[in-house]
C-alpha cells in the first residue's frame, strides 16, 4: 500500500467539451482523495468541459499556438516539475510528442498514454505527413510507460496506425455516472416538462440522440429515417441535443423533408439528464466511433439503443442479452423499419431498456472506471 498521495497532471489538447475531455474531468473529480493529487493542463486553453469537474481541481492553461511550438514543451516540463509529478497522462496523438519530451526533462517517473476515437488526426493516412506521424507515434509510444484506450476497435487502429503490439494496450471501457441523477426531479416529471417544452404529445414516440453536430455523426440518417415513418402510427419525433457545425444543414434536411415539427434540436445542454428522461430509445449513427460515451448513458437510464456498428457499438449493444439494434451504415430503410419496431413493441422495448440497464451497471458504472484506473496508476508508481 503507498504510503503518499500521487499527484497525476492529466494532459489534454484543449479542455472543451468532448469525450475526452469529461474523461479527463471524471478521472480528476473522482479519483480518490485520500490517494491521488489530480492537476488538469491544457495545452491550449481551459473551457466549458470544466464545469464537468465536480471538485476543486487546478486547470492550467499553456496557451499553445495553432502550429507547432517548442516553447510549450519547456512550459510543460515546468509544470510537471513544479507539481512533482509522479504520472503525466496525456491523452491522443495533440499531446503525445510533447508530453513524452516533458517528461524526460522534468524526471516525471511515469507517463501513461490514452488514445480514443480518432487516431493521428484527421490526416489522409497515405500522405507523407501522416506517415511521418505514424513513425513518430511508434518510436514514442515505446517509451511509455502504459498506453491505455477505452475500446477495442480504438486499440486497433493504433495497431493499423503505427504497428503497436494491441496485446500491450489496456483496454479501460469508458464508465459514466447517470444523467438522471444530476437533474431536479423524478424521470416522470423530467419527461413530462421536457415534453411540454418541446410541445410532444404524452404518447408520442420519441428516438433521441446527444452528439457534437458534426459531419462524422450522419444525423442526416436519423432524420431521414423519421421522415420515412411520418405517414405511419405511432407518430415518431426525434430530439436532438447538442450543438456544432451541422446544425444549420441538418435544419434545413428537416424543413426540406417537411418535418421541422417533428425533430427538435435543443443545442448544447448542460444537464442531458431531462432529455434522456423524455426519450423512449437512442438512436447512434455515427460513421466512426472509439466508445461512445452517449450511448453509455443512454444505457444507464434504460433506454433500448439502435444504432451503426461504429468501433466498439456492437460489443456494446451486443451480446446476449441483447440491448439494443444495429444496423447498416447508411441505410434509412432499416434504420426506419427498427424505429417503427421499437415504436410498436413496447414490452420488447422494456427488455431492451432493462438489458442496457444490467450491461451499465456491471461494466460501465463510473467507480468500474475509476477502479482500473486506480489500480493501474498504483502498480506503475509502485514499480518505479
Amino acid at each position: 500500500m503507498l504510503e503518499r498521495r500521487i499527484r497525476i497532471a492529466l494532459v489534454t489538447y484543449s479542455f472543451d467539451c468532448g469525450g475526452i475531455e469529461r474523461s479527463i474531468a471524471y478521472l480528476a473529480s473522482y479519483l480518490p482523495i485520500e490517494r491521488f493529487e489530480p492537476i488538469i493542463v491544457s495545452l491550449t486553453s481551459n473551457g466549458p468541459a470544466a464545469r464537468w469537474l465536480t471538485r476543486a481541481v487546478p486547470v492550467l492553461e499553456l496557451h499553445k499556438p495553432p502550429r507547432n511550438d517548442a516553447r510549450i514543451v519547456a512550459r510543460l516540463s515546468r509544470v510537471l516539475a513544479q507539481h512533482r509529478a509522479h504520472i503525466v497522462h496525456s491523452h491522443n496523438w495533440g499531446t503525445l510528442v510533447e508530453t513524452a519530451v516533458a517528461r524526460r526533462l522534468s524526471g516525471t517517473p511515469v507517463h501513461v498514454h490514452s488514445e480514443r476515437g480518432t487516431v493521428l488526426g484527421t490526416l489522409d493516412r497515405s500522405s507523407y505527413r501522416a506517415r511521418a506521424r505514424a513513425i513518430a507515434m511508434r518510436a514514442v509510444l515505446a517509451q511509455v510507460d502504459a498506453v491505455v484506450s477505452n475500446a477495442a476497435a480504438t486499440a486497433a487502429r493504433v495497431h493499423r496506425a503505427c504497428g503497436y503490439p494491441i496485446r500491450k494496450i489496456h483496454i479501460i471501457p469508458n464508465g459514466l455516472p447517470c444523467p438522471l441523477a444530476a437533474s431536479n426531479g423524478t424521470r416522470e416529471q423530467l419527461r413530462r416538462r421536457v415534453r411540454q417544452q418541446l410541445r410532444i404529445a404524452p404518447d408520442t414516440f420519441v428516438v433521441g440522440t446527444v452528439a457534437r453536430l458534426d459531419p462524422v455523426k450522419h444525423l442526416t440518417m436519423l432524420i431521414e429515417a423519421v421522415a420515412r415513418v411520418r405517414d405511419r402510427e405511432p407518430r415518431v419525433e426525434a430530439v436532438i441535443v447538442g450543438d456544432g457545425p451541422e446544425r444549420d444543414r441538418l435544419e434545413r434536411t428537416a424543413q426540406n423533408l417537411a418535418i421541422a415539427d417533428r425533430v427538435h434540436f435543443v443545442g448544447y445542454q448542460a444537464d442531458t439528464g431531462p432529455y434522456y428522461a423524455a426519450m423512449d430509445a437512442y438512436a447512434n449513427t455515427s460513421l466512426s466511433e472509439g466508445m461512445s460515451q452517449a450511448i453509455v448513458e443512454a444505457m444507464s437510464v434504460g433506454l433500448p439503443i439502435v444504432a451503426t456498428p461504429a468501433g466498439d457499438t456492437p460489443r456494446l449493444i451486443g451480446g446476449s442479452p441483447p440491448c439494443g439494434l444495429l444496423v447498416p451504415h447508411g441505410d434509412v430503410d432499416q434504420l426506419a423499419d427498427a424505429l417503427r419496431q421499437l415504436a410498436t413493441r413496447p414490452e420488447w422495448r422494456r427488455r431492451l431498456g432493462d438489458a442496457a440497464v444490467a450491461r451499465y451497471r456491471s461494466a460501465h458504472d463510473l467507480r468500474t472506471m475509476i477502479q482500473r484506473y486506480v489500480e493501474l496508476y498504483e502498480r506503475l508508481v509502485a514499480s518505479n
